[in-house]
């Protein structure tokens, strides 16, 4: 009898001693055992390298949402995991660092080299150009990284070229336009051509405000004797002594005119923000063998 009382009180010490053990290495370790999960349970991330790639993991997340509807280089996206953490897309020195969620719901972020170069944190689209003997035309693929550009002038009507192809009148928006620096030149008759860069940026639109200056010059009239009539390409502008303005630039005649007095002729230049020189000594009708 005494024999089977100490049996059992060994197999009681022997439960507590297990029951104890047990305890002490849940709780020290905090972390799943023989199959259930432990209140205090938290994430770790573990990182794996490979040689053209390296990926974070955020493990154990029950709920994973990522903005861009997974693995999208050509959009930003925000990946966000249900303990606060939200991971964005964003551009490296390499190409573009992409966020998502797996099949188990976990954070991963991989690095993607973008063909044609990355901007606001996802790849720029490819563009493709194609020419024949008359034209030649941009073809845009991809998603929505395009952008336009708003081009006005005073006054309106202007010819707007991009690269040297006729695009529109100002005022106008030319859309779908592949981000890059374009050659703007504006051009309308009785003006000078309004030339200047711009750039197209991605998602946005660009604007340009021109001021078309004049395409013209002056000439100032003088005449001995005064007054006499002044004729511009046969048209009367007035007597002598005058300064005439707003003359298009280029080749004109002129003739001056006076009673009792031989006409005076001349071909001459007018420039650009010049005041051109026209200095007449008329020769009475009662002289002979006179030139000038």
């Amino acid at each position: 009898m005494v024999e089977f009382n100490n049996k059992i009180i060994s197999y009681f010490f022997v439960g507590v001693l297990v029951v104890l053990a047990v305890g002490y290495v849940m709780g020290s370790s905090g972390r799943i055992f023989t199959g259930f999960i432990v209140s205090n349970e938290t994430n770790y991330t573990t990182t794996t390298t490979s040689t053209s790639t390296s990926s974070t993991t955020i493990i154990g997340d029950p709920f994973c949402s990522d903005s861009d509807g997974g693995i999208n280089y050509y959009v930003q996206g925000t990946t966000t995991s249900s303990n606060g953490t939200s991971l964005t897309d964003y551009c490296t020195y390499l190409g573009l660092r992409e966020h998502y969620c797996d099949t188990a719901k976990n954070v991963v972020g991989i690095n993607y080299n973008c063909p044609n170069g990355c901007s606001s944190g996802a790849c720029l689209v490819n563009t493709t150009t194609t020419t024949s003997t008359s034209t030649s035309s941009t073809t845009i693929t991809g998603d929505t990284f395009v952008g336009n550009l708003y081009v006005s002038s005073k006054p309106t009507g202007a010819s707007v070229y991009l690269d040297g192809v006729y695009k529109a009148k100002t005022n106008t928006t030319i859309k779908t336009l592949a981000p890059k620096n374009y050659n703007l030149k504006l051009t309308k008759s009785g003006y000078v051509d309004y030339i200047v860069s711009v750039w197209v940026y991605s998602g946005q639109t660009s604007y340009v405000n021109a001021i078309l200056q004049r395409n013209v010059g002056s000439i100032n009239v003088t005449s001995i004797p005064k007054p006499a009539g002044i004729y511009l390409d046969g048209v009367y502008k007035g007597t002598t002594n005058r300064i005439l303005t707003n003359i298009a630039t280029g080749n004109h005649n002129i003739k001056l005119n006076k009673t009792g007095y031989y006409d005076y002729t001349k071909n001459f230049t007018v420039y650009l923000n010049v005041t051109s020189q026209v200095n007449a000594v008329l020769v009475p009708k009662n002289q002979t063998n006179v030139t000038y």
